[in-house]
């Protein structure tokens, strides 16, 4: 028998290239979805940007920009429900330069914006 414990550290080992981009990726869109972009990740992955943009686009089917943006308003999402943050502070938090940009994104994924789709969660 095989430990558990053995394959899971090892897994990192066996994983194809872009298995290990696909990880990388999600990484950095995770904890950098604040200031991110496709040129600083495709510059701490040691890869050109058009690739990123290309290799993106193949394993999650989205761009890079749609990524970051999906990234934003789910962190959005927590913030309205969990905080007394106005929706401008929460933009700004999740790395919006302004209202306008979050609200167009919220509404783009809920149909309505943020303030309203708070108001709706809290009822």
């Amino acid at each position: 028998t095989v430990c558990k414990k053995t394959n899971e550290f090892f897994e990192p080992f066996f994983e194809s290239r872009e298995e290990k981009y696909k990880r990388q990726i999600e990484k950095y869109v995770s904890e950098e979805f604040v200031c991110g972009s496709l040129a600083e990740c495709a510059r701490l992955m040691s890869i050109n940007e058009q690739y990123l943009s290309r290799l993106t686009k193949k394993l999650f089917g989205q761009n890079f920009k749609t990524l970051l943006t999906d990234k934003r308003t789910e962190e959005g999402e927590k913030l309205l429900k969990n905080s007394d943050l106005t929706v401008s502070d929460i933009a700004a938090a999740i790395g919006y330069e302004n209202v306008y940009g979050f609200n167009e994104a919220f509404r783009k994924k809920h149909g309505v914006t943020p303030s309203i789709w708070k108001e709706n969660e809290l009822k």
